[in-house]
């Protein structure tokens, strides 16, 4: 848990001192949406059993772990793809898409390496690379793209 608030201040801190306030507000709005959506969806595919707790239970275990993540890794990594599209002055959205789309592909990674090294050293570079994580973390990167993208419209 310390580990947890811990990255998330570094993450607020470097988004501000990044993007500024409004970027901050923007980006935590975005993981908020997200978060919603992630854990609606991770509870629609891959449900609890009703035996086990059930929606109830399904939502508390899928926000105990999806959530963190898509605040303290997934806000850092929508900032770095928008600082890092912005250099691309005719496609940058197109280019922090696939930024975007790439960093929540590449988030088995750091996870891996991080947190669970000894079964990640275990696993073929296929396996790693092609498993149901990787495709729900992509899609939920492309999903906080779009919430970004339509703040970002928004508070134009």
């Amino acid at each position: 848990m310390a580990f947890i608030i811990s990255a998330l201040i570094v993450v607020v801190f470097i988004v501000i001192v990044i993007g500024g306030v409004g970027m901050f507000k923007r980006k935590m709005m975005a993981a908020m949406y997200t978060s919603i959506i992630a854990v609606i969806i991770l509870n629609i595919i891959e449900p609890v059993p009703s035996t086990d707790g059930g929606w109830a239970l399904g939502i508390l275990v899928y926000s105990i772990y999806a959530v963190p993540v898509i605040f303290i890794y997934g806000i850092f990594s929508s900032v770095i793809s928008e600082k890092i599209s912005f250099h691309v002055k005719k496609y940058s959205n197109v280019f922090s898409l696939v930024l975007h789309f790439l960093f929540g592909f590449a988030f088995v990674l750091p996870y891996g390496v991080i947190f669970d090294s000894t079964t990640f050293a275990q696993h073929t570079f296929g396996e790693i690379l092609f498993n149901t994580a990787n495709f729900f973390f992509s899609i939920f990167a492309v999903i906080f793209f779009i919430i970004d993208y339509i703040l970002k419209r928004k508070f134009k």
